[in-house]
């Protein structure tokens, strides 16, 4: 895994999860995936939904310690009988809690969005600590971490016992809830999504998620009880004037206000029956008051609340089909994004692809090396990338062998195009016979700073030469130190630093030139690298080193070429083990005979 800028990821996988490197990687974080994708392979139908995409059940990131949500596509063989890789996509609970926050009822009702087993994905706090849930990570079964926030866990028994069933989709439930010492009445209800393919340490399996809705029943009845007090103010008033009325004039007005009191108390009957039938559920009830009194305003004002509690019932059910659809739409773009990134990645894969086989084609070939008369000479070459920015040739012209060696800064498609640029100008200068190191470097930089300023690539190489003729060998340029190990053992490292200048990196470089001459007699052993061999590193993050390169060559100076270079090989991958090679490596060992 890399992630730019530079993050420690690697080092924070192997310590949340000891051994990763030694498993196979889907059955160790994923353990039972990869096998239910072959299985799809070769039955389609054995899909437990008929899709391809994969989710997983909650779990943490190793990396930013958030909870997510994978969605994983495999990507099938050309054939469709094999898996060739997968694209995937983390949405981490925070983005999903955001979306169920949406969901807005009354004042403090809430929204949640669950799976099958009871296990709550997404939720604001508020309600998390209203229907009692509890969170904890679930590290006792194979695979990444998951989370359990279950609703069988929570500390509410109503919602422990909150049937899940598909029985129960959109039906509205009423329940009692503790808070602070008291029961208070909430309305809860279920909608089930449409399923998914869903892995839980295990073997996929279909899953069909709920998303709840919770509300206080208080704020739903809220205006219902304000009309019932307004009913009960206006009784009052209206019983305290009948009994001044009947104390005044008794006998003058009895058949009066029997007749106003039987209209005005029909009123009220009328109010208290719809009140009734309103509180058992019945939210179509209307009541019709023709007086303009009081009882009258009361009347109205319980009407407007009567509709707009069946407005706020009725739409229930529309909002969370809603909220549905705005998830499936979700799904369709990242699905669309998924197969966009497929057919870049092919693309990008098949360029590297031609640039590395082309890269590979211009070094010196085993038969090249042989026909050299003297010398012994062996090469390896490993690029960190698809495509490697480390540069060796070994060119002959006549009694003269001039051998290359460079590093271009970084690695990749731009740091493999600059090191063609440069063989293919060292071969050019090579055969129109110019001998004199001095020139021949000269030459090339400024062809190579010029070839850098057209493509605006920013990049320069360290380019170091070797002139053989009979014993005398001439080094110039700026590179590694050079690494001598004579006949008798002996070791001597000769520095380059005052030899030259960087290529590519000032269009005339003449006057920093300098070339040195080095004896070299029967049985020495000339060793050249790049930095990719003294800076790997060990798990401890420990340098290689030169010393260690140095000790490695000095013990195997009596052997050919190719024992010296095949063990110095070994000796650096021992040191590097399981970690990762982040640049390229190049060696040339050349031998006397």
């Amino acid at each position: 895994f890399r992630t730019v800028p530079y993050t420690d990821q690697a080092q924070t996988f192997d310590r949340l999860y000891p051994g990763h490197n030694k498993a196979e990687f889907w059955e160790f974080f994923f353990p039972g995936i990869y096998g239910s994708w072959q299985q799809w392979a070769k039955d389609p139908a054995s899909r437990p939904v008929p899709d391809d995409i994969t989710q997983t059940a909650p779990y943490t990131d190793a990396i930013t310690g958030k909870l997510i949500v994978s969605f994983f596509h495999p990507l099938w063989t050309r054939d469709r009988t094999g898996i060739a890789g997968t694209a995937g996509a983390d949405i981490t609970l925070d983005q999903l809690a955001e979306v169920v926050e949406r969901v807005k009822i009354a004042e403090t009702g809430f929204g949640f969005l669950t799976m099958s087993t009871g296990n709550v994905v997404a939720i604001n706090p508020s309600g998390q600590a209203i229907i009692g849930l509890t969170s904890s990570s679930d590290a006792g079964t194979q695979g990444v971490t998951g989370l359990e926030r279950s609703l069988r866990g929570s500390t509410q028994p109503a919602i422990a016992s909150l049937p899940l069933d598909q029985n129960n989709d959109g039906v509205i439930q009423h329940v009692m809830l503790g808070d602070k010492g008291e029961r208070v009445p909430y309305i809860v209800v279920l909608k089930r999504l449409k399923p998914t393919n869903l892995w839980s340490s295990g073997p996929i399996k279909s899953e069909m998620m709920s998303v709840g809705i919770v509300v206080p029943e208080r704020e739903i009845y809220a205006s219902l009880f304000a009309a019932q007090k307004s009913i009960s103010r206006a009784t009052n008033r209206i019983l305290l004037f009948q009994i001044a009325a009947i104390v005044v004039s008794l006998l003058i007005v009895f058949a009066a206000v029997l007749g106003i009191s039987k209209r005005i108390t029909a009123g009220l009957r009328a109010l208290a029956s719809a009140a009734q039938r309103l509180q058992s559920k019945d939210y179509s009830v209307r009541v019709s008051i023709p007086t303009r009194d009081e009882v009258g305003a009361a009347g109205i004002a319980f009407n407007r609340m009567a509709e707009q509690i069946s407005f706020h019932t009725e739409n229930l059910e529309q909002l969370v089909d809603e909220r549905t659809r705005e998830l499936g739409d979700a799904n369709q773009e990242i699905s669309a994004l998924n197969e966009k990134l497929q057919d870049e990645n092919v693309r990008l894969g098949a360029e590297l692809a031609v640039a590395r086989q082309i890269q590979m084609m211009v070094l010196p070939k085993q038969f090249e090396l042989e026909a050299i008369p003297g010398l012994e000479i062996a090469a390896y070459m490993r690029p960190a990338d698809e495509v490697g920015g480390d540069y060796y040739d070994v060119l002959q012209n006549g009694p003269r062998v001039k051998i290359g060696i460079g590093d271009v800064t970084g690695h990749g498609l731009e740091s493999g195009v600059l090191m063609l640029m440069v063989q293919s100008v060292a071969r050019a200068l090579q055969e129109t016979n110019e001998g004199n190191p001095h020139q021949f470097l000269d030459r090339l930089n400024r062809a190579i700073y010029k070839n850098i300023e057209r493509t605006n690539t920013g990049k320069h190489l360290s380019l170091a030469f070797l002139d053989f003729e009979d014993e005398r060998v001439t080094l110039s340029g700026q590179h590694e130190d050079v690494l001598v190990v004579r006949a008798d053992g002996e070791v001597e490292r000769i520095d380059t630093i005052d030899l030259g200048l960087p290529v590519g990196l000032e269009n005339d470089i003449s006057k920093f030139i300098a070339t040195r001459d080095i004896l070299f007699g029967s049985g020495d052993v000339i060793v050249l690298h790049t930095d990719g061999v003294t800076e790997a590193e060990d798990q401890d993050r420990e340098l290689f080193g030169f010393e260690r390169l140095c000790q490695s060559a000095q013990k195997r100076h009596g052997s050919s070429a190719e024992d010296i270079k095949t063990g110095i090989i070994d000796d650096l991958m021992a040191h590097i083990g399981i970690q990762k090679i982040h640049d390229d490596i190049t060696l040339v060992i050349i031998r006397h005979k």
